[in-house]
């Protein structure tokens, strides 16, 4: 292990990994298991606000609804996104290129 900044002792660093060797899918579940909690994290608070909120009557779980639609918008514009991100730096980092990689993974 290398000395990180701060004191903290960091293991390799993940972005070292080469992602076209070993089992593909124990590759494939390390790539996804993240994106799969967040999803089933995003898609599960609506669903209980409905739950709570239903005991409340119809117009309250109209606005629910409402609301869990537009949650969702967000989450899809969000997600497009990060996979056009997800795509430019898999793009780099197969061309090489680690300084533009490093470059788009850190934008805002």
């Amino acid at each position: 292990m290398e000395e990180g900044t701060g004191g903290f002792r960091r293991r390799g660093a993940a972005s070292d990994k080469d992602w076209t060797k070993g089992s593909i899918l124990g590759n494939l579940w390390g790539l996804s298991w993240p994106m799969m909690v967040t999803q089933s994290i995003t898609t599960l608070g609506p669903t209980i606000d409905m739950i709570w909120v239903g005991k409340l009557g119809a117009a309250s779980m109209a606005g629910v609804g409402v609301s869990g639609m537009v949650v969702m918008l967000v989450s899809s514009v969000r997600t497009g996104l990060q996979t056009g991100t997800r795509a430019i730096l898999a793009r780099s980092i197969g061309a090489g290129e680690k300084e533009v990689a490093n470059h788009v993974a850190k934008q805002p």
